[in-house]
This record gives C-alpha cells, sequence and structure tokens, in this order.
C-alpha cells in the first residue's frame, strides 16, 4: 500500500458519514513531534501525484516524501460521537485491510512510510 492510497482511504471513511473527522495524528520527517490534526481532510482533487496540495496539517503543500507516519485514533474522547466513530473506523480498517506498512492497534491504526 502507498501513501495514497492510505490518505484515500481516509478521506473515503471521513466522508461515510458526515459525522465528523477521524482524529489523526502525522508526523514529518523534518519534524522532531507528532502533530494533531483536528478537521477531516479536504474533499475533491487535493491529492497529487507527488503529495497534497495543502492538507490543513503543515505548513502548506505536501510531499509524500515528507510523511513519516500518520496515526488515527480507534477511540475518540466525545462522548456523543463514540458509536459513529466506531463505525468510522471500522469502515476505514476494511478498506485497508491487507495493506502493507498498516499496523492496526487497540488504540490506533498508523501507515509508517519509512516501512515502503
Amino acid at each position: 500500500m502507498k501513501i495514497r492510497d492510505f490518505i484515500e482511504a481516509i478521506q473515503k471513511a471521513e466522508y461515510s458519514d458526515g459525522n465528523g473527522p477521524l482524529e489523526l495524528m502525522i508526523k514529518y520527517t523534518w519534524s522532531p513531534e507528532i502533530l494533531d490534526h483536528q478537521f477531516p481532510l479536504p474533499k475533491g482533487n487535493y491529492i497529487t501525484e507527488t503529495g497534497l496540495k495543502d492538507p490543513g496539517f503543515g505548513p502548506g503543500p505536501t510531499l509524500f516524501s515528507e510523511i513519516e507516519l500518520i496515526r488515527i485514533k480507534t477511540k475518540t474522547a466525545l462522548q456523543k460521537e463514540k458509536k459513529a466513530y466506531k463505525e468510522k473506523v471500522e469502515f476505514l480498517k476494511q478498506l485497508i485491510a491487507g495493506f502493507e506498512s498498516v499496523s492496526i492497534e487497540d488504540n490506533y491504526i498508523e501507515y509508517n512510510n519509512k516501512n515502503t
């Protein structure tokens, strides 16, 4: 699985029910921190062959090679959204089933771009 496929799966899952974004974190190769991203990935054609036009979780357009990892929380702290969030996470798991470079743990789903 390439990072582009993973990001497209996140986008499909986020817009599957209209109940808000997946809670994800991203780590860039040039940053020591993992950054929180608390709003949906943009809809439309923001995904290019080499990266993202402006995904909203960094300094602007991003090359796939600049993304070290993407981690999605499998549980939300927002009580009113727990059922819908769980369904969205389960849908994402179906979309990424069998993909390499993805680990699914109790608390998160992670794509590690170093493993590709």
